[in-house]
């Protein structure tokens, strides 16, 4: 369960570290005025949950290697399954 947890979570968190770029970049923040601090304080929650969440889940070093391998597998065979089907 906690792997499951930890495989769902690092997209979370890349998500929102992307939120985060655009909040202080201020890239696509033209036309509502006064929505980016609020976008920011949501992402700044985001953020505190996923690192919390991801921290307390992967107490111990074998759990985090599972879900890491997760990754690793995907970005491995990704290529190799979108080569076949094209």
């Amino acid at each position: 369960m906690i792997v499951a947890t930890l495989a769902y979570l690092i997209p979370y968190l890349a998500s929102v570290l992307y939120q985060l770029k655009l909040v202080m970049t201020g890239e696509t923040y033209d036309i509502m005025k006064g929505s980016r601090v609020r976008d920011g304080i949501i992402t700044i929650l985001a953020l505190i949950y996923s690192i919390w969440v991801i921290k307390t889940g992967t107490a111990d070093m074998n759990t985090f290697i599972l879900g890491i391998a997760l990754y690793v597998f995907g970005i491995i065979l990704y290529p190799l399954w979108m080569r076949k089907k094209a």
